[in-house]
């Protein structure tokens, strides 16, 4: 699970810094409906666009353009990964704090059931060769026939 996260972490890391410089300059489309029905020159910026870490999507202080977009894009992916990760580490710290079921016991089972494995209830049953089968059958023919041997368990297979 590790190494699947590290290579989604670095897959996002890659496409964020190498693939935003290219993203469309064209405006999104609020912005696209503001031009068209004019109002976009009237717009204000609010406080906490000014006051943004990475405004208009290009990293401050890097004078190509391009070069300011991937570095945002880097920003904004670690950024966003490492808020996930602390989310998660809250959720998990917060729901490991309650009381926990007991894990399952390996010495309970249902009631009735044998302690012992299938294999030791039933175990696997004796095969014979065809030869073997064909005496066996001999001898309980004989036996059904009347022939006597000296003792009557020595005709018995079984």
């Amino acid at each position: 699970m590790l190494l699947f996260a590290g290579l989604a972490l670095a897959v996002a890391v890659g496409l964020g810094t190498a693939v935003s410089p290219w993203a469309s300059p064209h405006p999104d489309g609020l912005e696209r409906v503001a031009e068209d029905t004019g109002f976009l020159g009237r717009a204000t910026g609010n406080a906490i666009q000014d006051e943004a870490p990475v405004p208009g999507y290009a990293f401050p202080g890097i004078a190509d353009e391009r070069a300011a977009t991937g570095v945002a894009g880097f920003a904004g992916t670690i950024g966003a990964f490492l808020m996930a990760l602390g989310i998660g580490w809250l959720l998990r710290r917060r729901r490991g704090s309650g009381p926990q079921p007991a894990p399952p016991s390996t010495t309970s089972r249902p009631p009735g059931r044998s302690t012992r494995s299938t294999s030791q209830r039933n175990p696997p049953r004796r095969c014979e060769s065809p030869a073997g089968a064909a005496a066996t059958t001999a001898s309980r023919d004989r036996s059904a026939a009347g022939s006597a041997s000296a003792s009557p368990s020595a005709n018995a297979t079984w």
